[in-house]
């Protein structure tokens, strides 16, 4: 009776659905957040583009590193069809002003306020800055949590590959 009561358990325990974080491979969770302008963006709105997710906060130093290559990065390929979704997690819009104030060239891709942290929830952020890569059938295809001055050449690859793989898809 005990064997057939621990299947029966470990069955009704596999067919629970799980929550578990996004992850490459899987289609990108969509999401809706307002611009630091109120214009309400979802990621879906973005489908058929590469899309880089990156989310920070004014707090963070290795935000501040990375967000000039990231400002270069969509300047280089924002006419081939990549575009970039910054998701800020301050909950004060100030501390995000001031953020983007001192930078030398502002960003012209879309910064979302993220005030109650609900698409870092989603995706499950834990660590500042997390660079998502989504392409262009929504799937996530790149992950990674921090940023050293090596990540920038990551980035510039990986969107390559992918800009590659939708050319040959396009093509044929």
């Amino acid at each position: 009776m005990k064997i057939i009561t621990g299947w029966f358990v470990l069955l009704i325990f596999l067919g629970m659905p799980v929550d578990a974080a996004p992850r490459i491979g899987q289609v990108a969770p969509d999401f809706e957040c307002k611009t630091s302008d109120g214009q309400v963006v979802r990621l879906s709105d973005f489908r058929g583009k590469i899309v880089m997710l990156d989310f920070w906060a004014s707090w963070c130093g290795p935000c501040r590193e990375e967000m000039p290559t990231l400002i270069n990065l969509h300047r280089l390929n924002k006419e081939k069809g990549f575009e970039i979704l910054a998701v800020n997690i301050d909950t004060k819009a100030k501390n995000m002003e001031t953020f983007l104030e001192k930078l030398d060239r502002r960003p012209t891709f879309p910064i979302l306020a993220d005030r109650e942290k609900k698409v870092a929830a989603i995706y499950e952020i834990e660590a500042m800055p997390t660079t998502v890569i989504v392409d262009e059938k929504g799937v996530i295809r790149y992950w990674n949590n921090g940023f050293k001055k090596s990540h920038a050449e990551a980035y510039r690859d990986e969107l390559q590959d992918l800009m590659s793989a939708n050319k040959r898809r396009v093509g044929k």
